[in-house]
């Protein structure tokens, strides 16, 4: 995402524009990825996984995040727009399952 640059014109900028890097790049490029709990780190494992209800439910909120950070650029941060805009399949209670692992197990399905 960025380069540094030697000589008397030197610093850091840039690779891309900005209107290509999302700010989930940015973040995750800081901190690593985005994990809500534990158990949905890429890695994470919990006893509990299978059969607790908490589990889809931070995996839900871990891919809304995901998405609204995926849809708003650099680019769009810096000349100052805002227009939220997140995935519509979040305001569909019925497309839980869709985004969030074992809640078809939640439901008993």
């Amino acid at each position: 995402i960025v380069e540094s640059l030697r000589g008397v014109h030197g610093g850091m900028r840039l690779k891309v524009s900005p209107d290509d890097v999302t700010i989930r790049q940015v973040v995750e490029a800081v901190q690593g990825p985005i994990v809500m709990n534990d158990c949905t780190a890429p890695d994470g494992d919990c006893a509990r996984m299978g059969t607790c209800c908490y589990h889809s439910l931070w995996a839900g909120a871990q891919a809304l995040m995901r998405d609204y950070l995926d849809s708003v650029s650099l680019g769009d941060v810096v000349a100052h727009r805002q227009f939220p805009a997140v995935d519509s399949k979040f305001a569909d209670r019925d497309a839980f399952p869709e985004y969030a692992t074992c809640a078809c197990a939640c439901r008993g399905e």
